[in-house]
This record gives C-alpha cells, sequence and structure tokens, in this order.
C-alpha cells in the first residue's frame, strides 16, 4: 500500500513525479532515468545509458572531503584543445597535449 503521506503526479506514457516526506523524486522510462531531491540535503542522478552535463560557462566541483569519480573501463579528462588524460582500468596513466609539464 502506498504512503498517504507522498503525493503522485503520472502519465499514460511513463513520467512519474513523486512528493513525499523524504523528497522529490522525477523518473521517466520506469525509472531507468531518476533524480532525486532529498530532504537530508543529498541529490541523486541516475541513468541506464548515458547522462550528459553542458554548460556555457564553467563547472566547479568542490568537496570538503573528496571526489571520487569511477569508470567501468577508463577515464578520460580532454580539453578542446587537444590535451587529454586517460586513466586505464589497468591502472595506466597517459597523458598527451601539445606540452606536458609537471613538478
Amino acid at each position: 500500500m502506498k504512503d498517504p503521506a507522498t503525493k503522485y503526479l503520472k502519465v499514460v506514457s511513463g513520467q512519474e513525479v513523486s512528493l513525499s516526506p523524504k523528497g522529490i523524486v522525477v523518473q521517466c522510462s520506469g525509472g531507468s532515468v531518476r533524480i532525486e531531491v532529498l530532504k537530508s540535503g543529498r541529490i541523486n542522478l541516475y541513468a541506464q545509458d548515458e547522462m550528459q552535463i553542458a554548460v556555457k560557462g564553467e563547472i566547479n566541483v568542490d568537496a570538503k572531503r573528496m571526489v571520487k569519480v569511477l569508470g567501468g573501463k577508463n577515464i578520460r579528462l580532454e580539453s578542446v584543445k587537444g590535451g587529454s588524460l586517460t586513466l586505464d582500468k589497468k591502472g595506466n596513466i597517459t597523458v598527451t597535449g601539445v606540452e606536458a609539464h609537471m613538478n
């Protein structure tokens, strides 16, 4: 039985918004794409296939304890000018670019 304190807005094509005492959940495709904004202050983003973030300005990531990025095969950071940093699943780090400066 569903919680009476939770309100739902759902359409036939599968999109749903739920408002509960714990937070807000927006989902599509039966939950394969989901955004959760929780009362605890946590935000969860889920995508079954691909997630894209695009901005015209800057993206800043700031954490008091740790920033953790996990990639099943590789992690690759690229610049539009051609430089890149790749971490592969074997533990190898590859740095490419016109110039590489190391301290």
